[in-house]
C-alpha cells in the first residue's frame, strides 16, 4: 500500500520508543534484528514485554529479563559487566545456552518462578562463571521475580544482580562506589527516569530524585511523599491498578504497572513505576526501591500507530476508493480498492496525474477545475466523473473530499476523500429520463391523432411529431399494396430544407435485395451512412439525390405480411440509438392502430348508410306484411266479439275467447319465425364467409348458452381436436347453429344433467356432435325434428315445449354452408344427439385464419398485463379466462373505483372496460385513467353492447383506443393485443 505522510506526522520507530537512551545496550537493542530471535519482530511483542524491556534497558541497576519458554535474555548496561566476554552474543540468546556452567543452579529457580510464581533472593551467592574464557569464583546478590503478561499469566523472569565478590569490593570499594553512583546518576538523567526509595513502615520516600517529583507534575521536590500521596495523583479509574501493583509487589518482590496521573495544572500523563521489594530477616516487606518513567509520549505514539492501523484496515474494508492528498494535491494514500479497480500501482504523484491517467478525457478538465476551486475556497470537493477500470471500461463515480485543517491556524493540511461507484444509479437515471421522454412522446402522439378520422391526417400528424422528436430531415409513411411489391406513400413530414419527393409509388425491390428482404422479414433497417453501407448500394444515388445520408426504416407486418414502412431520414451521417429505434417502432405501431381505427370509423359510417337503407326496406316489408295479415286476423277478431255478444253460457264464452286469443298469439310468433326461415330458404341471407376454426365456433356458442347451463347445473364436456379444424362459413350463423342445438340440449335435459360437445375432423369434413342425457325423442320425432312446426311432446306435461322453427332454421343455415345436420336418440329418457357436418377447408387455403386463430388461442408472445372491468361477473370471468388462455396476465374487477385503485398500483398495459358500469360509467373511468400519469399510457378498449355511431364517438372522446361490441370478436381482439404487444 502506498502512503506518504509529512515528516512531522511520522511516529517514532518502535525500537526507539522501547529502547530509549544513549547507552550501549539501548543502541544495541535498537539495531538488533529481533525478528531473527525466538521473540520475533518488535511489533509482535506484547505490551508487557515492551514495557519491562523498556524499563530494564533504561534502568541504571543491573537487570536482566528472561522471556518466554526459552528464557531469552534482554539486559541493560548494568548487567553488561556481568556478561563479560559473553556479550554481545548473549543479547537475545537463551539463558541456558549463554550460562551452561550455572544451569544446574538456575534451573530449579526458573521453574519455581515460572510455574509457581515464586520469588527468590540470594546474597553473596558464589557462582563459578566462565565469562572471560576461564572459570572464576564470583559472588552475587541475586533476586528472581515473575513478570506478568497482559492476561495475568507469568511471561518471564526479572533478575536483579549485584556482584559482591569480596576481593573486588575490598580492593576497589571506594572507587567502585563513586563510579557506580556517578554512572547511576548519569544513567538516570539520560533515561529521564525518576528514582524513589519507599519505607513501607512509615509510607514515606524521603530519598527520591527531583525527576521523580517532576514526573508527578512538580518543578521542585515536595516536602513529603509516600504511597498514599502518590495515589491521590492517580486518576480514580486507575487507582485500583496502582494499589494492586504495590500490594502484589509485597508478595512477588517486583513493582510494575502503568497508570495515569493528573498534574497540578490539570493535564493527564501516563507513568510506569518499576522497582523491587526488600524483606527483613522475618520475610516481611520493609522497603521498596525503583524508578518511574513518564511514558505518555510512548503511549501516545503507540495509540497513533494503532489508530493508523485501524484506519488502514477500515479503508481497505470499504468498497469505495479512499484517498488522501496534502494541501497541494500530492497523493499520500490510496486504499486497496484503488488498485483492485484500476489495476494500477500506487505510484501516482499528484491529483493531476490521477485525472490524466484514469479519469475520462471528457471529465478530466472539469475535475481539476473543481478541485482547484475547493483548494482556493476550502469548500467540499464534489464531482461526478467516470474512472477507467482495469478492463478499460469506464464507470461513473461520485467523488467527495473534505479538508482537514490545522487546529491552531485553520490552514488546510490534507484532503480526505472517497470515490463511490454510482454507475448503476446513473444508468437507472438515464433510463428513467428516456422512459419519461418516450411516455411524453406517446401521450402527445395519442393527443394529436385521437380525434382524427382521416387516415392521411393521422400519418401526417404522427410523422410531424416523430420528425420533431428525432430532429430528422424527413419522416415518410408508405403502405404496401395488395401484391406486396410496391410502396404507396401517405402524407408524411419534412423540414423546409428537404428535397421534395416527386413520386408517390416505389417498387420495393428497387431498393435492393438486402433492404427488401430485411423489411419483408420484419427487421428494422438502420443505415448510419448511405455512402458507406452495403445495404444501401442499390438506392445510394436515390438517397443522395434527396440530400439524405442516414436512414431508419421500420417495417410493420401483420400475419407475416409486410403492411407498411415508416422511414426516418437525416441529412448527415447519424448513429441510430436504441431509443430512437424504439420511438420510431412505437410510432409506427400506434399510427397503424390509429389508421385501423379511422378506417373502422369510415366503414362504420358506410355500414350506417347500409343499415338505413335496410331499415327503409324493412319498414316497407313490414307494412306489406301487416296489410296481408289483416285479412285472416280480422275475422278471428270479429268472431271473438260475436261470441261475446251471443247469449251463451258465460264460462263457454270466456273459454272460446281465450282459445281465440291464444291462437292469435301463437300465429303471430309462428309468422315471426316463418319470416326468418323464409329469408334463409329464399336465398335472401348473404353469408359473410371466411376461413374459420370450428373450435372457436364451438367455444363462442357454448359461451352464449353458458348462463342457461349454469342455471340448470349441467355438466358440460368439450372434446376438441388439438389442431385447427377449418371450414369456410359465416361465423355469426355457425355460432347461431351450434348455440341453438346446445340450448335445446340444456332445455330438454333435467337439472344436473350432462352435455357433451365433440368436434371430429377427417380429410373431407368436420363433425360437431352435441349429445345429452335428457328426455330423448321417439323415432318418429327424430325423423321430422327439422320440419317446420315439429312439436311432438318430449315430456308428459309439455313444460319444455316442443321442437319448433329453431331446428328448421338450423337445417337451412347448415345447408347454406353445403353441410348437413342429423338427429338421433335411443328413445324417451335416453338422451339425444345432434350432429352437424361441414366440408373441411384445405389447410393451405386457411393458413391466414389458422394464424389468426392461433394468435387468439395462444397469444402473441410473453403476454400483456391486462385488466378486465365488467359488472357482469360471468361475462368478466369468461373474458378473463379467454385472455389467460392466450398467455396474458389478467386481473378482473367488477367496480370502477376498485378498478381505478388497482390500475394505479399495477399499471396494466391494456384495459378492457364495460361502458354500462353502475358506480362510474366506463367513459368516465377511461378519462380518469388517461389523466393519471401511472396509467395514461395504457391501451384502452371499450367492450360494450352499445355499438351505434354516437356510442363509438363517445368512447373515442373519452380516450379509448378501440371500440368492440359484445359478443367480442376474438380474432379482432387478438389482432389488437398482438399489435400492442409488438409495440
Amino acid at each position: 500500500m502506498h502512503d506518504r505522510f509529512t515528516p512531522e506526522a511520522l511516529p517514532p520507530r518502535l525500537a526507539d520508543r522501547i529502547f530509549r537512551g544513549d547507552g550501549e545496550l539501548a543502541a544495541l537493542c535498537r539495531s538488533k534484528a529481533w525478528d531473527q530471535t525466538p521473540l520475533g519482530a518488535l511489533d509482535a511483542w506484547p505490551a508487557s514485554l515492551r514495557t519491562v524491556a523498556s524499563i530494564v534497558v533504561a534502568s541504571p541497576l543491573p537487570m536482566i529479563v528472561l522471556w518466554g519458554p526459552d528464557l531469552i535474555q534482554i539486559y541493560n548496561d548494568g548487567y553488561r559487566q556481568v556478561m563479560g566476554a559473553k556479550h554481545p552474543a548473549g543479547l537475545g540468546q537463551a539463558t541456558r545456552a549463554c550460562w551452561p556452567e550455572v544451569w544446574e543452579f538456575n534451573a530449579p529457580l526458573y521453574e519455581g518462578v515460572l510455574e509457581r510464581g515464586e520469588s527468590f533472593s540470594f546474597e553473596d551467592q558464589l557462582l563459578v562463571l566462565e565469562r572471560h574464557g576461564h572459570p572464576e569464583n564470583v559472588f552475587f546478590t541475586l533476586g528472581f521475580s515473575p513478570v506478568l503478561d497482559e492476561e495475568g499469566r507469568i511471561g518471564g523472569v526479572l533478575v536483579t544482580v549485584a556482584e559482591t565478590t569480596a576481593q573486588v569490593e575490598r580492593a576497589e570499594a571506594g572507587k567502585v562506589r563513586a563510579d557506580s553512583e556517578e554512572r547511576l546518576r548519569l544513567a538516570v538523567e539520560a533515561a529521564d527516569l525518576g528514582t524513589w526509595d519507599l519505607d513501607l513502615a512509615t509510607d514515606s520516600a524521603p530519598v527520591r530524585s527531583l525527576r521523580h517529583d517532576r514526573i508527578f507534575g512538580y518543578d521542585r521536590l515536595q516536602p513529603e511523599w509516600g504511597l498514599e500521596i502518590a495515589l491521590r495523583h492517580v486518576l480514580p479509574e486507575d487507582r485500583a491498578t496502582f494499589r494492586d501493583a504495590f500490594a502484589r509487589a509485597a508478595r512477588t518482590g517486583v513493582v510494575s504497572c502503568e497508570v495515569r496521573v493528573r498534574w497540578p495544572d490539570g493535564s493527564v500523563h501516563w507513568i510506569a513505576p518499576l522497582g523491587r521489594t526488600y524483606y527483613d530477616e522475618t520475610g516481611r516487606a520493609v522497603r521498596m526501591t525503583g524508578v518511574v518513567a513518564d511514558v505518555t509520549e510512548r503511549n501516545r505514539a503507540e495509540a497513533l500507530r494503532q489508530s493508523e492501523e485501524r484506519f488502514r484496515l477500515m479503508a481497505d474494508a470499504v468498497p469505495q476508493i479512499v484517498w488522501i492528498t496534502d494541501a497541494d494535491g500530492r497523493i499520500e494514500f490510496f486504499n486497496q480498492h484503488w488498485s483492485d479497480y484500476t489495476g494500477l500501482a500506487y505510484d501516482m504523484e499528484t491529483a493531476a496525474d490521477v485525472a490524466a491517467a484514469v479519469v475520462h478525457p471528457d471529465d478530466a478538465a472539469l475535475t481539476m477545475e473543481r478541485f482547484a476551486h475547493a483548494q482556493r475556497s476550502g469548500d467540499t470537493f464534489l464531482i461526478e466523473h467516470r474512472i477507467r477500470s482495469a478492463s478499460g471500461a469506464y464507470r461513473w463515480f461520485l467523488v467527495r473530499a473534505e479538508p482537514y485543517r490545522d487546529p491552531h491556524d485553520g490552514r488546510i493540511l490534507r484532503w480526505f476523500g472517497a470515490s463511490v461507484d454510482i454507475h448503476d444509479r446513473k444508468q437507472a437515471e438515464q433510463a428513467l429520463h428516456l422512459l419519461a421522454g418516450r411516455q411524453t412522446f406517446r401521450l402527445e402522439l395519442a393527443d394529436r391523432i385521437r380525434a382524427l378520422s382521416d387516415p392521411q391526417q393521422v400519418t401526417a400528424a404522427a410523422s410531424a411529431l416523430l420528425g420533431d422528436y428525432l430532429g430528422a430531415r424527413r419522416v415518410s409513411y408508405a403502405e404496401v399494396d395488395a401484391a406486396g411489391d410496391a410502396l404507396v406513400l401517405a402524407p408524411g413530414w419534412s423540414d423546409d430544407a428537404a428535397a421534395p419527393l416527386r413520386q408517390r409509388r416505389f417498387v420495393l425491390d428497387d431498393f435492393g435485395a438486402p433492404v427488401a428482404a430485411a423489411l419483408r422479414a420484419g427487421r428494422v433497417l438502420a443505415i448510419d451512412d448511405v455512402a458507406g453501407d452495403g445495404h444501401a448500394a442499390a438506392c445510394r444515388d436515390f438517397y443522395l439525390s434527396l440530400g439524405v445520408r442516414s436512414v431508419l426504416a421500420v417495417p410493420l407486418t401483420r400475419n407475416g405480411r409486410l403492411q407498411a414502412v415508416l422511414s426516418v431520414h437525416h441529412a448527415n451521417p447519424h448513429s441510430w440509438t436504441a431509443e430512437e429505434t424504439a420511438a420510431a417502432r412505437d410510432m409506427a405501431d400506434r399510427t397503424w392502430l390509429a389508421i385501423d381505427g379511422a378506417r373502422a370509423q369510415a366503414e362504420l359510417r358506410a355500414e350506417r348508410e347500409k343499415l338505413k337503407e335496410a331499415d327503409r326496406r324493412k319498414d316497407e316489408f313490414l307494412a306489406m306484411l301487416a296489410h296481408e295479415l289483416r285479412n285472416p286476423l280480422a275475422p278471428i277478431g270479429a268472431a271473438a266479439e260475436l261470441l261475446q255478444m251471443m247469449r251463451l253460457d258465460e264460462a263457454r264464452v270466456r273459454q272460446t275467447s281465450q282459445i281465440i286469443g291464444r291462437q292469435v298469439k301463437h300465429m303471430t310468433h309462428l309468422i315471426d319465425d316463418l319470416l326468418d326461415v323464409s329469408r334463409v330458404t329464399r336465398g335472401l341471407v348473404e353469408l359473410d364467409s371466411a376461413p374459420l376454426d370450428v373450435r372457436r365456433i364451438v367455444s363462442d356458442a357454448v359461451e352464449q348458452v353458458g348462463p342457461l347451463i349454469a342455471a340448470r347445473r349441467h355438466r358440460l364436456l368439450l372434446e376438441l381436436p388439438p389442431d385447427a379444424a377449418l371450414v369456410l362459413g359465416d361465423e355469426k350463423r355457425l355460432v347461431q347453429v351450434v348455440a341453438n342445438i346446445v340450448n335445446n340440449a340444456a332445455k330438454y335435459t333435467h337439472d344436473e344433467g350432462e352435455i357433451r360437445v365433440t368436434v371430429q375432423a377427417d380429410a373431407a369434413q368436420v363433425a360437431i356432435a352435441v349429445a345429452d342425457n335428457g328426455i330423448g325423442m321417439t323415432a318418429e320425432l327424430c325423423a321430422r325434428a327439422f320440419d317446420l312446426f315439429a312439436q311432438a311432446e318430449r315430456s308428459s306435461d309439455r313444460s319444455s315445449g316442443g321442437l319448433g322453427l329453431g331446428l328448421a332454421l338450423v337445417k337451412s343455415l347448415v345447408e347454406l354452408h353445403q353441410g348437413s345436420v342429423t338427429s338421433a336418440s335411443g328413445g324417451p329418457g335416453q338422451g339425444s344427439t345432434f350432429t352437424v357436418r361441414l366440408p373441411r377447408l384445405a389447410a393451405q387455403a386457411g393458413q391466414g385464419a389458422a394464424a389468426a386463430d392461433g394468435a387468439a388461442a395462444h397469444g402473441t408472445g410473453g403476454g400483456l398485463r391486462i385488466m378486465v372491468v365488467d359488472d357482469n361477473v360471468d361475462a368478466a370471468e369468461m373474458l378473463g379466462m379467454l385472455l389467460e388462455a392466450a398467455g396474458h396476465r389478467v386481473v378482473v374487477e367488477h367496480g370502477s373505483r376498485q378498478a381505478l385503485a388497482r390500475a394505479r398500483g399495477e399499471a396494466p398495459q391494456v384495459c378492457l372496460l364495460d361502458i354500462g358500469l353502475p358506480d362510474m360509467d366506463g367513459n368516465e373511468l377511461a378519462r380518469r385513467l388517461r389523466a393519471d400519469p401511472r396509467t395514461a399510457g395504457a391501451v384502452l378498449i371499450a367492450v360494450t353492447g352499445y355499438g351505434q355511431a354516437h356510442d363509438r364517438e363517445a368512447t373515442l372522446a373519452a380516450g379509448f383506443d378501440h371500440h368492440l361490441v359484445k359478443p367480442v370478436d376474438s380474432a379482432r381482439l387478438a389482432a389488437i393485443l398482438g399489435a400492442v404487444e409488438r409495440s
